[in-house]
């Protein structure tokens, strides 16, 4: 109303800084439930708000312009140095404390969600509690968040710049909140695309006034914002793009074991074991001990779809495959049906087999321990002795190492679950169980590694450019910040780190 009968459209920013005190609220309240937020704001928070701001509203209609270098303070009864003027005092100072603990604690959640996301590099995490995962401390974040407030406040010696800066942070997020709201009503909730057009609609112009308003700031502070989030956007833009070429390149080249591996006609029956993950332990039918078995591997074939056979014209030759005494476990990290390609580029570069293959999946659940009888889930290749699937599921606050000892002492767990396989499908299987057990010894861990490179466009005369700037973000920046932050940096410590 003020707005409307002004005609002063700059007079909405300084309306929108009482809103966002409702905002920063909110946020705080966030890491509850729905009812403690309801209960909390409808009986003290609101009616608190409601109290304090009629009261400034009648010190400003009392005292007009006088008030106005802070009203808040004014506000008090009784003296300027009274003592409820130093115990508000006390109270202002504890609420700024608790409204900067509400935002390190949200910017921690959401670290931790971009970088589930894939949106921003891996680093280290520490799990506050043994309840609740997203609780979490990250120490980059909050060593970048105390140098990023020193500078602000060093920097901005007018408070009114500080203030535009706050503002339009606030409503740019408000806007694109309530876009994105929108976009979740009809893309995950499925609801008619009227219900997010009125949604955005109302709700959008409302945003989008305060936001505009904020917007004429920018020249006064509020570009302080708006640059830190284009970095922010870019490098977020900028892993996403590089991931999902990785994540790609990871589906495009993982095969079916028994496209690009076959077993030769004169070395036995192939095994008929079943794989599954219904139980910890696949049991089949006894057998006789067979044979060792001698593979061949596929030099080409026509497609690296994990489901479709290669054709005959791709083929065009077969390496027999060296079954040497080790034992190598081969990390699962994206996800999708197919072996690893590191371990289709192993055999494809060495001719050769190792006598134990374990294809490791790490999976971290929702709970903070994981019994060690759940803690593994062995599947047996169906055709092929001596390749192994294992699910490793690990509480988030477990430790997981890949030094030696951690690594020696996780192999032999995995081969104990491994010789009750064997002996469940194989009561004779002694000599194969001796065997494992003496390669499993000294376990070679292999985990997936790229080396991202940007591939040329022809766009015409945009080519060079293109190529150029494609070039250096991708193997120039991506390429560099891959390798600082490996998507394994939280493997070489505990999971809390």
């Amino acid at each position: 109303m003020l707005f409307v009968r002004t005609k002063n459209y700059d007079l909405l920013s300084g309306v929108l800084l009482a809103v966002t005190g409702c905002e920063a609220m909110f946020a705080n309240l966030g890491q509850f439930n729905a009812a403690s937020i309801r209960l909390s704001f409808c009986v003290l928070a609101y009616p608190a708000l409601i109290l304090a701001y009629l009261g400034q509203g009648a010190r400003l209609i009392h005292d007009g312009e006088a008030a106005f270098d802070n009203i808040f303070y004014r506000t008090i009864p009784g003296p300027v140095d009274g003592a409820l003027y130093w115990i508000m005092f006390i109270f202002a100072v504890l609420a700024t404390l608790i409204a900067s603990q509400a935002m390190i604690t949200a910017t921690f959640s959401l670290t931790q969600q971009v970088i589930n996301l894939k949106s921003l590099p891996p680093i280290r995490m520490v799990h506050t509690s043994e309840t609740i995962q997203g609780q979490v401390y990250v120490p980059a974040v909050n060593w970048i968040l105390m140098i990023i407030t020193i500078i602000l406040v060093a920097a901005f010696d007018n408070l009114s710049n500080l203030t535009n800066a706050y503002g339009f942070a606030v409503a740019t997020v408000m806007l694109s909140t309530t876009g994105l709201l929108a976009i979740q009503m009809f893309f995950v909730k499925k609801w008619p695309i009227v219900v997010p057009l009125l949604f955005f609609l109302v709700w959008g112009f409302l945003d989008a006034l305060f936001w505009g308003a904020s917007l004429k700031k920018v020249p006064h502070g509020a570009w302080v914002p708006l640059m830190m989030g284009c970095i922010l956007e870019g490098i977020m833009v900028l892993w996403t793009w590089g991931k999902r070429l990785e994540d790609k390149f990871d589906g495009k080249n993982r095969m079916n074991l028994r496209h690009f591996i076959g077993v030769n006609p004169s070395s036995g029956k192939s095994s008929r074991h079943q794989s599954g993950f219904s139980t910890p332990i696949q049991v089949v039918e006894d057998e006789e001990l067979e044979p060792p078995q001698s593979f061949f591997f596929v030099e080409k074939s026509g497609s690296h779809d994990c489901d479709a056979p290669p054709t005959d014209t791709a083929i065009t030759v077969r390496k027999d495959l060296a079954r040497i005494p080790v034992c190598a476990l081969f990390y699962k990290i994206a996800q999708g049906q197919g072996v690893p390609h590191t371990f289709v580029g192993f055999t494809r570069q060495w001719p050769a087999l190792p006598r134990v293959v374990i294809f490791l999946s790490v999976c971290v659940v929702s709970v903070a321990r994981v019994a060690p009888e759940d803690r593994y889930i062995v599947n047996k290749a169906r055709s092929l002795e001596g390749l192994y699937g294992v699910t490793y599921y690990i509480g988030f606050r477990e430790d997981f190492d890949v030094k030696p000892v951690s690594n020696q002492r996780q192999v032999d767990e995995v081969v104990k679950k491994i010789v009750q396989l064997e002996r469940a499908v194989n009561p004779n299987a002694g000599p194969i169980v001796e065997e494992i057990r003496a390669v499993s010894k000294d376990a070679t861990h292999v985990a997936p590694h790229y080396h991202v490179m940007a591939k040329p466009v022809h766009t015409g005369f945009a080519a060079p450019v293109l190529n150029y700037l494609r070039k250096f973000f991708i193997e120039d920046l991506y390429r560099r910040l891959a390798t600082m932050f490996p998507e394994t940096a939280n493997w070489l410590t505990s999971s809390d780190k």
